[in-house]
């Protein structure tokens, strides 16, 4: 949760005289990227990228605001040394982040795993070297998050098994 707060904002809107509060991520651009319950995804334009700049040489890349949130969050990280890390908020915003990909060393695709992703991860890759693919990292998952979400529910059996045999 103290994570979350760190990158995330409680966003209050109205959806068809439904009122709801959502989490937004603000984009390079001033918007914000919305989740909600369920399945709800919005966003407040402009649509855009959202960079977390540390001052590396290194980028780390992932579509969307919980699969960083995901990788901040677990305690073996993916991501071989600290990096700055783009959130992408759409698999179609890799040509519009190209410039800013483009000028760090070493760029380690934490992309989905599915078409639209592994398909950015293959056009990346055949562009130059810097480029590293990391999502064999969490294969048997489309994304980090569903990652993180597995870890924690084998944690979750680990405790309450442990538990029951004292």
């Amino acid at each position: 949760f103290e994570l979350a707060k760190a990158f995330l904002k409680e966003i209050d809107i109205s959806i068809n005289g439904n009122d709801d509060s959502v989490l937004g991520l603000k984009n390079n651009s001033g918007g914000y990227e919305l989740r909600g319950l369920g399945n709800f995804k919005s966003c407040i334009s402009p649509k855009d990228y959202t960079i977390f700049d540390r001052g590396k040489s290194a980028l780390s890349v992932v579509e969307g605001m919980f699969d960083f949130l995901s990788h901040e969050e677990r305690a073996q990280k993916i991501a071989p040394e600290p990096t700055d890390w783009l959130v992408l908020n759409s698999i179609s915003l890799v040509q519009k982040a190209m410039p800013l990909i483009s000028s760090y060393q070493r760029v380690y695709l934490l992309l989905d795993n599915d078409a639209a992703g592994r398909g950015a991860s293959k056009r990346l890759l055949s562009l130059s070297r810097i480029f590293q693919d990391l999502s064999s990292d969490y294969q048997d998952c489309k994304d980090l998050n569903e990652q993180l979400m597995k870890e924690k529910k084998a944690e979750q059996q680990y405790v309450w098994r442990r538990g029951r045999r004292f």
